[in-house]
């Protein structure tokens, strides 16, 4: 099974369609969101925002996921935030620690802190991260494919720095 799992507060959007989806020869989309799931405008855009050639699939958060996962698929699979990857994660159990998990764009909000120009994470998001990953899950930072990833301990290193500058001031 070919499959990424890629938090992204945009879901489909041109950074998606435009270096994810050909860096890794995607041939479906999977959005897991309830909102997304409940606007039949959202998923029309995000259909045709994506190439003629490339699936959607928008599935609420438990429905399965892994007949979708089959053997000569490549899978991009799409949540809005860290705590539905985890979610995600929780629910496909041992058959997800093959799945890439990708945190990419994330924006500024409360409690959260800018780890990049482009993902903003808060101190419970990241130790929700390093829950999964202590569970065999692959964990990258990093908002397009030609980036270097940035590593967990990396993230929560510049999470400390941030909190420490802004206290200081």
């Amino acid at each position: 099974m070919a499959a990424t799992v890629r938090v992204d507060s945009r879901l489909v959007h041109s950074r998606v369609v435009e270096a994810w989806i050909p860096a890794l020869g995607i041939d479906t989309v999977v959005v897991v969101d309830e909102k997304t799931a409940g606007d039949a405008k959202a998923r029309s855009a995000m259909s045709e925002a994506l190439p003629e050639d490339v699936a959607l699939k928008v599935l609420r958060p438990g429905e399965p996921l892994l007949p979708l996962l089959g053997k000569d698929r490549r899978i991009l699979v799409l949540v809005p935030n860290v705590f539905s990857a985890k979610d995600l994660y929780d629910r496909l159990g041992k058959a997800g620690r093959d799945l890439l998990l990708n945190v990419g764009i994330l924006h500024e909000q409360a409690g959260r802190r800018s780890i990049t120009d482009d993902i903003h994470l808060s101190e419970p998001e990241i130790e929700a991260l390093f829950r999964l990953s202590e569970t065999g899950v692959k964990v990258e930072l990093k908002s397009i494919p030609d980036d270097a990833a940035l590593g967990l301990e990396d993230a929560r290193s510049r999470y400390q720095k941030s909190l420490e500058s802004s206290t200081s001031r």
